[in-house]
């Protein structure tokens, strides 16, 4: 085994049967933290060093066989900068009462089988046990301000997008609509039905608009409905097929497809059915959903400056 600092956590962390998230929440601090340990990329401080020998029932001085120097720098260091406070969460700087510091939380979400660690903290607020260092308070702010500018940037980007697409859909509607009736008109001479199909190429050209404006904006109910629809027949339903198969409820592969096509069939004809209706409702509720976005908008841009200037205070 490799006689480096990193070389022997990783060993006790495996020994012990800890994962790096286990082994950062017992030591609160963050997993990257731990990697970083284990990579002689940092070094533990020496309040993390105590804990690993605690944890990993090992003398204190394998981990810092220098101990009277460690004592006596950590005595000196307790005398110009006051009692031990912790350690930071993020990069894992010993903190002491006389530094600024700032606390919050360690959260770690796991999302499409990919572990991401997010550090929230806000000024002037105990929102947690972590602490965080003055510096790490700053980089944090400052990420928060870029995130939430980026979401700003995102709902600006997808309200041009639905008025642009849902403007080019409703002409090509109305101009294919009105290619029929010209072709009825002059091939079938079905005069009644021509002035019909471009009467009614308008409100075609509407619904159309309506229906797909509400959709993009992905800000009410009627785009909610539609896509839990969608994702039950076509995502939900197989899953519970194949789980349900595994149990031997489908003897053969010929029923099992039987049975997917026609799900398939029924969930299509249900979202035909339901899209029909509410092209009609979103000719009555479009204008709302676009007053709800904008309030989103107008609140995120709200949210955005407010980060900002936390940002800048905290500079100051």
């Amino acid at each position: 085994m490799n006689n480096s600092l990193g070389a022997h956590i990783a060993f006790y962390r495996k020994k012990k049967g800890l994962s790096e998230e286990e082994l950062g929440s017992l030591l609160s601090v963050s997993p990257d933290l731990v990697r970083d340990w284990e990579k002689d990329a940092r070094i533990p401080s020496p309040e993390c060093q105590n804990k690993l020998a605690q944890l990993f029932n090992v003398p204190s001085s394998f981990f810092h066989p220098e101990e009277s120097k460690e004592k006596t720098a950590i005595t000196e260091t307790t005398q110009n900068r006051g009692k031990f406070i912790g350690t930071c969460a993020r990069c894992g700087k010993s903190i002491y009462s006389f530094d600024a510091y700032g606390m919050g939380k360690v959260s770690t979400i796991v999302k499409h089988h990919k572990t991401r660690t997010i550090y929230e903290y806000e000024p002037d607020k105990q929102l947690g046990y972590d602490y965080f260092c003055a510096d790490c308070c700053r980089e944090i702010l400052s990420l928060k301000t870029v995130h939430a500018e980026h979401h700003v940037e995102k709902m600006e980007k997808r309200l041009r997008k639905a008025t642009t697409t849902s403007i080019i859909a409703a002409l090509i509607t109305w101009i294919v609509a009105l290619g029929f009736a010209v072709f009825a008109f002059f091939w079938f001479d079905r005069t009644f039905w021509s002035y019909l199909v471009a009467g009614c190429s308008f409100l075609l050209a509407y619904l159309v608009f309506s229906y797909l404006y509400t959709l993009l904006l992905k800000s009410d109910w009627i785009s909610d409905a539609f896509y839990a629809v969608m994702k039950a027949g076509f995502k939900t339903l197989p899953s519970k097929v194949q789980a349900e198969d595994a149990l031997g409820v489908l003897k053969t592969g010929f029923v099992k497809a039987i049975f997917l096509a026609v799900s398939y069939i029924v969930t299509t004809a249900l979202l035909i059915v339901m899209s029909v209706t509410l092209c009609f409702i979103s000719a009555f509720t479009w204008t709302t959903a676009r007053k709800h976005y904008l309030d989103r908008l107008s609140s995120q841009e709200a949210k955005a400056q407010e980060d900002k200037g936390e940002e800048n205070g905290k500079d100051r």
